[in-house]
């Protein structure tokens, strides 16, 4: 079997946007009382998902090199357009359609909605993306290794330092909650700097020398302490902590995955063909921008309202409903939809 590298990033790009909106559909068992079968299992999923976004940005960063040979502004206008346009659309949709449908949203209302990413709710990982695509033209100006690994090193300590100074000590902060405590790049540290690093210096990093039995190794122990310091915060009442992707447990674990997706590039696996993985990794950005407002179309609908009780079956259903209602929606605007439109729109 041949590898096929777009199928191959796709399928992981699949696997990661489902654990994006399942992270979103955990929600609801995170309200339970602490200790409560509800509550254990949507805490106990997050450890297993908390890869998400942190593999993401790692793919994004390993794709980034292409800049080397792009002038900066060309990159810039390439790299930006593709994003900012979709995000400005849905966050438009959101703020006008789904926020205020009554009445317009106000001048603070809609800068707040688009600088921080609160306008689509989720916004921020767009805000966050484009700071890294800021300074890509200057990380790949750096040729030396050890430099790389000192400034990963050092803005993934800070950046750490962040989370838990203001979690812990100033819970009520706008940097302890939602979007302040994630909508700056340097705590989302080492992931795009890591993928980036991955595609300069593949040689000497080599990961595929790694074999299945240490890799998997690797995951157990990741998940374990990913675990165990996921219920320790909670246990402790620090919540925020406990299912977070920025603790240093489930950074642990992110970069795991992400040396497994290196380890796997090159070598015959299920995920080198086109399946229903590939198709949503190819939509993944779409379905990242859209899967908030099917949340909100089912729970009017109340089809799920009988399981919320029954968290397990809960979030499976609503991660399901969202997704298929993202993609019939894709499918709907490609069809149907001027080229031009449908890429503004989708992606």
């Amino acid at each position: 079997m041949k590898t096929n590298r777009l199928s191959y990033w796709d399928n992981w790009k699949g696997l990661a946007i489902i654990a994006v909106v399942m992270i979103h559909a955990t929600n609801k068992a995170l309200t339970f009382p602490e200790g409560s079968f509800n509550y254990n299992f949507g805490l106990g999923v997050r450890q297993f998902i908390n890869y998400a976004v942190p593999l993401f940005l790692a793919m994004s960063g390993y794709f980034s090199i292409s800049a080397i040979q792009e002038d900066t502004l060309s990159y810039y206008r390439k790299r930006v357009s593709r994003i900012i346009v979709p995000y400005g659309i849905w966050t438009a949709i959101y703020l006008f359609l789904v926020k205020t449908p009554e009445q317009l949203p106000s001048l603070y209302e809609i800068a707040h909605g688009y600088i921080l990413g609160s306008g689509i709710g989720i916004g921020y990982f767009v805000i966050v993306l484009l700071q890294y695509i800021a300074v890509t033209p200057l990380l790949l100006k750096i040729k030396s290794f050890k430099t790389h690994i000192f400034i990963i090193g050092i803005l993934t300590f800070s950046g750490l330092a962040f989370t838990y100074f203001f979690r812990t000590q100033y819970p009520e902060s706008f940097f302890a909650k939602f979007p302040g405590s994630a909508i700056l790049f340097v705590v989302w540290y080492p992931f795009y700097h890591l993928g980036m690093l991955a595609a300069l210096f593949k040689n000497r990093l080599n990961f595929e020398k790694f074999t299945s039995t240490v890799l998997l190794s690797l995951f157990i122990l990741a998940l374990a302490f990913s675990f165990i310091e996921g219920f320790s915060w909670s246990h402790l009442e620090y919540n925020r902590l406990s299912a977070t992707q920025l603790k240093i447990s489930s950074f642990t674990f992110s970069i795991v995955i992400f040396i497994i997706a290196i380890a796997y590039a090159h070598k015959e696996s299920w995920l080198n063909s086109q399946g229903v993985f590939s198709l949503l990794g190819r939509y993944s950005f779409a379905i990242y921008l859209m899967h908030l407002l099917f949340f909100k179309i089912i729970h009017k609908t109340s089809i799920l309202k009988p399981l919320v009780d029954i968290q397990p079956l809960y979030i499976f259903s609503l991660t399901a409903l969202s997704i298929a209602g993202c993609m019939i929606f894709v499918s709907l605007v490609e069809k149907f939809a001027p080229k031009m439109v449908s890429k503004s729109v989708i992606g």
